[in-house]
């Protein structure tokens, strides 16, 4: 164990973690992609081989799809750019300049400023969630289409 504690140091491996844990999360943006791309092809296939006794539940799961879609891209997006800004933070953990340069960019509300590097990596984990749950609903979604007994 260390005699003295550096918070810069802290400061540094907690960002070096949340470029990670970002990082991490790019393959859900792609999953969601592949999941979302892949039911919204086998609804309009199956919609156009045969007329189906369930093509408005058919028709609501591909939008559902295409929404998650976009869910999944908006999100995946926006975890590409904190791994990039957490990277940067490793860099230099100066939060209050970093505060600054975004609120300067209209990036970052007033509301958010001053927050500890806990605080952003908790944000962070938050954003990946969100991600994971729409890719599962994306799953299930994709389920109910190929199901036996199921919507097909």
């Amino acid at each position: 164990m260390h005699d003295t504690f550096d918070p810069a140091a802290l400061a540094r491996r907690q960002a070096v973690i949340g470029a990670a844990l970002a990082r991490g999360g790019e393959g859900l943006r792609y999953a969601s992609l592949v999941i979302g791309l892949t039911a919204i092809g086998l609804s309009f296939v199956l919609l156009r081989v045969d007329p189906h006794p369930q093509a408005g539940v058919i028709g609501w799961l591909s939008l559902a799809q295409a929404l998650f879609i976009g869910f999944g891209q908006f999100f995946g997006l926006r975890i590409a750019v904190d791994a990039d800004l957490f990277a940067d933070l490793a860099r230099d953990p100066d939060l209050a300049v970093f505060d600054l340069a975004m609120a300067s960019l209209g990036l970052l509300p007033a509301a958010k400023q001053g927050r500890s590097m806990d605080e952003r990596v908790a944000g962070l984990r938050r954003l990946l969630r969100l991600q994971g749950l729409g890719v599962t609903a994306q799953l299930l979604i994709l389920a109910a289409l190929v199901a036996p007994g199921g919507t097909l």
